[in-house]
């Protein structure tokens, strides 16, 4: 039984111990918990640690004294020993499998021998162009700052987050129809007319003044009308209010 693209470290892993006895024989569904693993990690192509987990590229090998046992993840400080269809990971690369009674923490017997390696697969064809432009293109911040988004169907105009601002619209820089900013004062502006900097309405206009006045002096008959409950609503409740009816 073998498994392709083990790596061997550059410099051996510290070494632990199990926790529990080990079967002489191999197991289905077999966990190895181990003593401390807390600097074990996959190594790279030339051996050197990394910082990925153990199994995340595939199994690692470990020895309990001269039995070899190939491991397919590090959960929670145990190791899972590797299983495929009727293949087990117990006496890997021929070494006899045997039982391994649990040593205790001052007999260190657990070595982390070798552990896949990730591979990174090449891309196709290299980038040709980038937002209409050709040649050697070189990223922009807005190539990913404000990229244009075109929306789900029937909501398709184009928009674009374009950043943030203290408290008011921007005042230098060019912007495009859709673009829209969020100010650390808790408001969103947003660009009606293009230009630089264009032109910009607030979305949000907090309600900050007491509303005050005559409802004869509301004009529009289903705003009036909408005013006339919610102030006859008010007034059953024993809301005060100010201002006249």
């Amino acid at each position: 039984m073998s498994y392709p693209n083990l790596q061997t470290p550059l410099n051996a892993f510290p070494v632990t111990y199990h926790t529990v006895d080990l079967a002489g024989n191999a197991e289905v569904n077999q966990v190895i918990p181990l003593g401390p693993t807390t600097n074990w990690f996959e190594v790279d192509s030339t051996g050197a640690p990394t910082q990925i987990p153990l199994g995340q590229s595939g199994p690692f090998l470990i020895s309990i004294h001269n039995e070899q046992i190939l491991c397919s993840s590090l959960t929670n400080g145990a190791a899972y020993v590797y299983e495929d269809a009727s293949i087990n990971g117990r006496g890997y690369n021929t070494t006899s499998i045997v039982a391994h009674n649990t040593p205790g923490s001052s007999n260190l017997d657990v070595t982390l021998l070798s552990t896949s390696v990730q591979s990174v697969v090449a891309g196709g064809n290299a980038v040709s162009s980038v937002f209409t432009r050709t040649g050697a293109v070189v990223a922009g911040n807005a190539d990913y700052l404000a990229v244009s988004h075109g929306g789900l169907t029937g909501a398709a105009s184009a928009t674009r987050f374009v950043g943030g601002t203290a408290s008011v619209a921007p005042t230098t820089g060019t912007f495009a129809v859709g673009d829209f900013v969020v100010t650390q004062a808790g408001t969103v502006v947003i660009c009606t007319v293009a230009g630089t900097p264009g032109t910009w309405v607030n979305s949000y206009v907090p309600p900050t003044q007491a509303v005050t006045g005559s409802l004869s002096t509301v004009a529009d008959a289903a705003a009036k009308a909408v005013l006339t409950s919610i102030i006859s609503a008010m007034v059953h409740a024993n809301i005060a209010t100010s201002g006249t009816t």
